[in-house]
């Protein structure tokens, strides 16, 4: 078996939308329209056009020898933002103790919590049910994992040199119209 871990492509949806039929995932639901939506966003993020807050990067497995989509995963690259903010619970444990009856308990309690600068989240990890079922033994969504995660971290690097770069750019030209004024300045005053 051959199979290939790539950016989804527009190409991909009908084999996407069965897949995520298969399940039910608020990140990846099995509804045409907004997998459309997600590779829209998906490819525009790979190309750097998104900011953080709206990047998704969404890795189709492809089964060379069927021409099948069998699994995907997707990274959204901040989860949490003023507009749709990570909600969570945390849990806090509270200590109650008498010291006249020497005797106490441990009492856990739950707090909502809300980030507005969250985390990466992975999602979308999905293996087609019947692909399994062929004989696999190894969860394709791991073997996906295996390649997402340092393809990210390429991907972020590349993004943050280019970040970098321009930001020199700038710098430099300003570098430049700063000793230019200094020379006329200088010119003048001489």
């Amino acid at each position: 078996m051959s199979f290939l871990v790539r950016p989804v492509h527009f190409d991909d949806l009908a084999n996407l939308t069965d897949l995520a039929k298969q399940f039910n995932l608020l990140n990846l639901p099995g509804d045409k329209k907004i997998l459309s939506e997600k590779i829209d966003r998906s490819m525009q993020s790979f190309a750097g056009d998104l900011p953080k807050e709206k990047s998704e990067y969404l890795f189709v497995i492809e089964d060379l020898e069927e021409n099948l989509i069998v699994g995907s995963s997707l990274i959204l690259a901040k989860h949490g933002t003023e507009e749709v903010p990570h909600s969570y619970f945390r849990i806090l444990k509270k200590d109650h103790f008498s010291q006249a009856l020497g005797i106490g308990f441990i009492h856990q309690v739950l707090r909502f919590q809300m980030d507005f600068d969250g985390p990466t989240e992975i999602g979308g990890l999905l293996d087609r049910i019947s692909f399994n079922i062929r004989g696999c033994n190894d969860s394709l969504s791991q073997k996906s994992g295996q390649v997402t995660f340092p393809y990210f971290y390429f991907i972020l690097s590349l993004q943050q040199n280019k970040k970098q770069t321009t930001n020199n750019k700038h710098k430099n030209n300003n570098d430049s119209r700063t000793r230019a004024r200094t020379t006329r300045t200088t010119r003048t005053t001489t």
